[in-house]
């Protein structure tokens, strides 16, 4: 049956604790401590009482420590050395086997707009949105509202002349056959070129620099991922920092 394990939560200073020697883990410590930055360190590490050696949490240990922190919250477990080394593992192994629902991911990451302290960057998220479809979506949505020029006019040729056949010459009478005359010349239509401009939300803006972005990224870039290139990098290249428009 299951129950609650003995534990005591401590704050204990850094020098006092150790990284477990089997931990077979490697955790992003850069990613861990732009977390910290942004969010302070929360939480505890999981001890074990007998040898101070981290069961989970190594790497949130090492993160804190380098960013000077001179003690973090520790819950202590009084656990042998056999059960320790599987509360590691587990601990791992748990979170290895956790899967995304990654419409509902790239959903939350978009509505935070800041994504500091989250572990992902913008290209992240541009990944996700191409793979949940929200990219493809809401791109889509965008291009539909872009007002475009009308085509222009087809250039219509008129047909060559006949010639007239009843005049042809006797074999070595020297006489001239009549030629048809030049086609007058077809006057090529005036194409006008109007500068065409709309109006962007914040959220629209945001969304263009995110696909700007994957396509910048993406070696293998699709069609719609150039097309969004083409048509927002002006716009962006052009707006004044901080404006919508």
């Amino acid at each position: 049956m299951a129950k609650i394990a003995d534990q005591d939560y401590e704050m204990v200073p850094v020098d006092q604790l150790e990284v477990h020697p089997d931990n077979p883990n490697q955790g992003d410590l850069k990613s861990i401590g732009s977390s910290i930055d942004a969010l302070d360190f929360y939480g505890a590490v999981v001890i074990q009482k007998s040898t101070s050696y981290i069961l989970a949490g190594n790497h949130r240990y090492l993160a804190a420590k380098s960013k000077g922190l001179t003690e973090v919250p520790t819950i202590v477990v009084d656990v042998d050395d056999d059960r320790a080394r599987r509360i590691l593992l587990a601990d791992n192994r748990n979170r290895d086997l956790a899967t995304y629902d990654e419409r509902a991911l790239a959903e939350l990451l978009t509505d935070l707009g800041d994504l500091a302290g989250t572990g992902y960057g913008p290209a992240d998220l541009a990944s996700l949105q191409q793979v949940s479809g929200m990219l493809g979506d809401a791109a889509s949505a965008f291009l539909d509202e872009v007002p475009t020029s009308p085509p222009p006019p087809p250039r219509t040729i008129p047909p060559m002349p006949q010639t007239d056949t009843s005049h042809t010459p006797a074999t070595g009478s020297g006489t001239t056959i009549p030629t048809a005359p030049p086609a007058p010349a077809t006057a090529m239509p005036r194409i006008e070129t109007v500068q065409v401009s709309w109006a962007l939300t914040v959220d629209q803006r945001d969304l263009l620099r995110t696909a700007i972005t994957h396509a910048q990224n993406n070696t293998e870039a699709a069609t719609q991922p150039d097309a969004l290139t083409a048509i927002a990098a002006h716009y962006l290249a052009t707006a004044p920092e901080g404006t919508a428009t």
